[in-house]
Protein backbone atom coordinates (compact mmCIF):
# COMPACT_ATOMS: atom_id res chain seq x y z
CA UNK A 1 0.00 0.00 0.00
CA UNK A 2 1.33 3.34 -0.94
CA UNK A 3 -0.88 5.44 1.36
CA UNK A 4 -1.56 3.71 4.68
CA UNK A 5 -3.16 6.84 6.12
CA UNK A 6 -5.71 6.90 3.29
CA UNK A 7 -6.45 3.20 3.82
CA UNK A 8 -7.03 3.70 7.55
CA UNK A 9 -9.27 6.68 6.79
CA UNK A 10 -11.30 4.65 4.28
CA UNK A 11 -11.76 1.73 6.67
CA UNK A 12 -12.59 4.12 9.51
CA UNK A 13 -15.32 5.75 7.43
CA UNK A 14 -16.74 2.39 6.44
CA UNK A 15 -17.22 1.44 10.11
CA UNK A 16 -17.89 4.83 11.70
CA UNK A 17 -20.77 5.89 9.45
CA UNK A 18 -22.98 2.82 10.15
CA UNK A 19 -22.02 2.93 13.83
CA UNK A 20 -22.95 6.61 14.03
CA UNK A 21 -26.27 5.98 12.28
CA UNK A 22 -27.05 3.10 14.66
CA UNK A 23 -26.32 5.23 17.73
CA UNK A 24 -28.45 8.05 16.31
CA UNK A 25 -31.36 5.65 15.75
CA UNK A 26 -31.08 4.42 19.36
CA UNK A 27 -31.21 8.01 20.62
CA UNK A 28 -34.29 8.71 18.48
CA UNK A 29 -35.95 5.52 19.74
CA UNK A 30 -35.22 6.40 23.37
CA UNK A 31 -36.74 9.88 22.92
CA UNK A 32 -39.80 8.38 21.24
CA UNK A 33 -40.34 5.90 24.08
CA UNK A 34 -40.00 8.70 26.64
CA UNK A 35 -42.57 10.84 24.78
CA UNK A 36 -44.98 7.90 24.57
CA UNK A 37 -44.67 7.20 28.30
CA UNK A 38 -45.25 10.85 29.17
CA UNK A 39 -48.30 10.97 26.89
CA UNK A 40 -49.68 7.79 28.51
CA UNK A 41 -49.16 9.31 31.97
CA UNK A 42 -51.03 12.43 30.90
CA UNK A 43 -53.89 10.33 29.54
CA UNK A 44 -54.21 8.30 32.74
CA UNK A 45 -53.98 11.45 34.88
CA UNK A 46 -56.73 13.07 32.80
CA UNK A 47 -58.86 9.92 32.83
CA UNK A 48 -58.65 9.49 36.61
CA UNK A 49 -61.35 11.57 38.20
CA UNK A 50 -63.33 11.15 41.40
CA UNK A 51 -66.39 8.89 41.08
CA UNK A 52 -69.83 10.52 41.03
CA UNK A 53 -71.57 11.00 44.37
CA UNK A 54 -73.15 7.88 45.79
CA UNK A 55 -70.91 5.51 43.84
CA UNK A 56 -68.44 3.65 46.00
CA UNK A 57 -65.77 1.13 45.15
CA UNK A 58 -67.10 -2.09 43.68
CA UNK A 59 -70.47 -0.68 42.66
CA UNK A 60 -71.33 -1.69 39.11
CA UNK A 61 -68.69 -4.41 38.97
CA UNK A 62 -70.04 -7.90 38.46
CA UNK A 63 -68.39 -10.77 40.37
CA UNK A 64 -66.63 -13.45 38.37
CA UNK A 65 -69.08 -15.73 36.59
CA UNK A 66 -72.04 -13.36 36.79
CA UNK A 67 -73.46 -10.93 34.30
CA UNK A 68 -73.90 -7.38 35.44
CA UNK A 69 -77.52 -6.74 36.35
CA UNK A 70 -78.28 -10.48 36.63
CA UNK A 71 -76.79 -11.70 39.91
CA UNK A 72 -78.15 -15.26 39.59
CA UNK A 73 -77.24 -15.81 35.92
CA UNK A 74 -73.71 -17.20 35.49
CA UNK A 75 -72.01 -16.55 32.19
CA UNK A 76 -71.09 -19.36 29.86
CA UNK A 77 -68.07 -19.29 27.56
CA UNK A 78 -70.00 -21.20 24.86
CA UNK A 79 -73.25 -20.17 23.23
CA UNK A 80 -76.10 -22.57 23.78
CA UNK A 81 -74.43 -24.44 26.63
CA UNK A 82 -76.83 -25.38 29.40
CA UNK A 83 -75.74 -25.08 33.00
CA UNK A 84 -77.05 -28.50 34.17
CA UNK A 85 -77.27 -30.40 30.87
CA UNK A 86 -73.62 -30.61 29.92
CA UNK A 87 -72.42 -29.46 26.51
CA UNK A 88 -74.85 -28.14 23.94
CA UNK A 89 -75.73 -30.72 21.33
CA UNK A 90 -74.87 -33.72 23.50
CA UNK A 91 -77.45 -36.50 23.57
CA UNK A 92 -78.61 -37.33 27.07
CA UNK A 93 -80.74 -40.28 28.32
Amino acid sequence: MTHPIAAVLDIGLVFSIPLGLAIWQLVVLKRSIRRDREAAERRTDDAVSPPPRGVGPGVGVAPHGQRQGHPAAPTSPHKGEESAGGHAGSQGP
